[in-house]
């Protein structure tokens, strides 16, 4: 038999590889491959546009609690399901008219096409390596988009 982590590493690369289908399934895929024994690896992909940064974070600090709480018998606490809840019922009415009104006035109606450097072509395998670019934004920028974020926009320094 396969070596199990290796096995498992495949797998991971490939579910990681597979491209969403946001017309036929959801934005959330998750495999739990057995790799001998009781060891476990759970593999959860995400499209963009299902979560972001701050929301992956609760998602796995939640994921680690559940586990947590059915391991020792007990009753979950999700922080995530009420932060859904209540953005569902805050982006209503007025609040969602008058944020639906500043991102059409920002944004306008007809957005125009994105022109994106061609300089550089897509490689024809993807190689998944990352990097990490390090941007700093002057104070004129900074307030720019401050005032393009929109009346509820959270202030931070």
């Amino acid at each position: 038999m396969a070596d199990p982590a290796a096995e498992a590493a495949r797998i991971t690369a490939a579910v990681g590889a597979h491209v969403f289908d946001l017309a036929a399934g959801l934005p959330l895929r998750a495999h739990l491959l057995r790799l001998g024994g009781d060891e476990h690896r759970l593999v959860v992909t995400f499209h963009h546009i299902a979560i972001d940064g701050w929301s992956v974070e609760i998602f796995f600090r939640e994921l680690g609690e559940l586990y947590g709480d059915a391991d020792a018998g007990g009753a979950p606490v999700l922080q995530y399901a009420d932060y859904a809840l209540w953005q569902r019922d805050r982006l209503q009415g007025d609040v969602l008219d008058a944020l639906t009104a500043h991102w059409r006035a920002v944004l306008g109606d007809d957005p125009q096409a994105l022109a994106v450097p061609t300089d550089h072509p897509r490689p024809r395998h993807r190689s998944f390596r990352g990097a990490v670019v390090t941007r700093e934004l002057g104070p004129e920028l900074t307030a720019r988009l401050r005032s393009s974020a929109g009346p509820s926009a959270e202030r931070s320094t």
